[in-house]
This record gives C-alpha cells, structure tokens and sequence, in this order.
C-alpha cells in the first residue's frame, strides 16, 4: 500500500518533469533510522520501519529550466491532483547544491499522507529527494530527512 503510494508519487514526479536518464552518479547519507533499500545507478532508496520513504534520483533538465520554473511546474500539476501545498522553502547541500523544499499533504485512504520533495536543478541535470509517509510518522522523521538532503553530493 505505502510502497504504491511512493511508487505513485516518483512517476507523478518523473512524468511532470522530463524522462528518467542516468544522468551523473550522486551520494547521500542514510537518514538516520533508515535502512538502505535498493541500490542502482539511477536512485537510491531509504526505507523506516514504520514505511517512511526517500528516493533520490536524477534526470536530464529538459526542457531546460531553473529551480523556480521546475517548482512552479510540480506545484500545478500536484495540486491538479489533489495534493495540497503546505510548506515551500529554500534548501542548500553541505556542497552549496541550491534548490527548493517542499511538502504536500494528500489523504490515501482516509489518512492524511505527506510527500516532501527537494528539487536541485543544475545546468544539465534536475536531482530529485522524494519522500513520503503517513503523516503521524513522516513528521516524526522530517528532520532526519532533511538532515540528509543536506548531504546529498554531485560526484
């Protein structure tokens, strides 16, 4: 059910934003409390044990655009689905990456959900942290999660 949710969530995102590429390799730290879940050259995957998800994964910049133009972008297409905006702020990586936070509620079913999603947008590629949960528990781990964004290195 969570993993659908998740799952639902990363092809929104891939879908409003361009096809899914290599793209250059990147690192993140583990948020703490979560196991590594899968590991492949196009993402990572973080899971908690009450089913709290991050995905990181990158893609070409395609059209071409800025941090503001690919926000405004998934604003418009997540609230056409339902999602509502609830928090949107700047975010920067230990390694000065600059792009946006933000967090949207969604109710699945009958139970509000939170899908947070930082968006780093460079020259040739977007780099995407999505992550997302049962609002009771995702709150109890946004910091970590956070903490971890803001180690998320281009190698």
């Amino acid at each position: 059910m969570m993993k659908t949710t998740i799952a639902s969530c990363s092809i929104i995102a891939l879908c409003m934003v361009s096809f899914l590429t290599c793209g250059p390799s990147y690192v993140m730290d583990t948020p703490d409390e979560f196991a590594h879940f899968h590991k492949e050259k196009r993402f990572l995957k973080y899971i908690s044990s009450d089913g709290v998800r991050v995905k990181v994964s990158s893609m070409k910049n395609e059209p071409k655009g800025d941090v503001a133009m690919w926000q405004n972008a998934m604003e418009k297409y997540l609230s056409g689905k339902g999602y509502h905006l609830t928090e949107k702020n700047p975010i920067a990586t230990t390694e000065n990456i600059k792009g946006t936070y933000s967090e949207y509620i969604y109710s699945y079913n009958a139970e509000p959900y939170i899908y947070g999603i930082a968006l780093f947008a460079e020259d040739e590629h977007l780099f995407l942290v999505e992550a997302g949960g049962p609002k009771k528990h995702y709150l109890a781990r946004r910091e970590k999660i956070r903490k971890a964004i803001s180690t998320l290195k281009v190698k």
